[in-house]
């Protein structure tokens, strides 16, 4: 039987606004906490947090899945507590040797990852990078439950664009840039070097023409995409043309070398013909 899919499912219950709800909290040892797997998300202000945990103490517990077969608890959510809480015992405040967590059993590691990511979408500012990896992966996770039996109503973009709190366009952008963009172009958007906009006209290119379009980027400080775009249109509009131009050269440099072919069943192709057998064989010719 299929499992009903409902947004509100993959909400902590601390972001629920004015909700009450009761959950035994269990001071794990902070050695037998481990980091997510699959956070992708750039971990900032460590530092800062460290410090207001220290003045103020910590008000928030973290969520981990249940412990593994090495006595290990995986973050769910509250990664950037834990690392501050860990910046704190290393620097000798032995107050956060233990850490308050919710430990919860979620039906499948594809609803665990999708809780981290809705968990980072709603409780910070993201990069224009992790915007995007988030539409990306969001929808990867959707296809994923869908295979678990999980049922949804209305399109996956419509769903992504809900946890995103974005417009179906919006994630719609974001879904193929995360699809279609080159490594190499996701490494500048990462940097800041690229921003948003003129990674989506990029993600409009093939691949080869993305490495080529950065190329130019990094080498003027600009890309005209639009500029670029018509140029290649320029070029195949102008295809045929060069294509028969060099038919025509071939032929003539064969008849003014003057040498007939013979075959084993004695036939002979004179070089006009030979001229012809190679762009057939080439695919060049009808």
């Amino acid at each position: 039987m299929a499992k009903k899919f409902n947004i509100k499912d993959i909400m902590s219950e601390e972001s629920k606004a004015g909700a009450i709800t009761y959950f035994e909290i269990i001071n794990i040892p902070i050695e037998k906490i481990k980091l997510s797997q699959v956070n992708k998300y750039e971990i900032r202000d460590i530092k800062d947090l460290a410090a207001s945990i220290e003045e103020m103490g910590l008000f928030h517990n973290l969520v981990v899945k249940a412990a593994d077969d090495m006595g290990l608890y995986e973050i769910i959510s509250g990664e950037r507590r834990y690392k501050a809480c860990m910046m704190l015992l290393e620097n000798g405040n032995e107050e956060y040797k233990y850490l308050p967590c919710k430990i919860e059993k979620p039906a499948s590691d594809a609803v665990t990852e999708l809780k981290l990511i809705y968990a980072n979408a709603t409780a910070r500012v993201l990069t224009d990078w992790e915007k995007i990896y988030q539409a990306g992966r969001i929808n990867d996770i959707l296809y994923q439950l869908k295979e678990e039996g999980y049922e949804f109503t209305g399109r996956m973009r419509t769903i992504v664009s809900e946890i995103l709190e974005v417009s179906d366009a919006q994630a719609g952008r974001m879904i193929k840039m995360d699809k279609d963009l080159a490594e190499e172009v996701k490494e500048e958007i990462k940097t800041g070097a690229i921003g948003i906009t003129a990674a989506y006209e990029i993600s409009t290119l093939d691949r080869d023409e993305q490495v080529e379009i950065l190329e130019e980027l990094k080498e003027t400080g600009r890309a005209d995409i639009q500029a670029y775009k018509n140029k290649k249109k320029r070029s195949l509009k102008n295809a045929p043309e060069k294509n028969q131009k060099e038919k025509e050269a071939m032929q003539k440099l064969l008849e003014r070398i003057g040498i007939n072919i013979y075959y084993d069943d004695g036939s002979v192709r004179t070089p006009a013909e030979l001229g012809q057998d190679i762009y057939k064989f080439l695919g060049l010719l009808d």
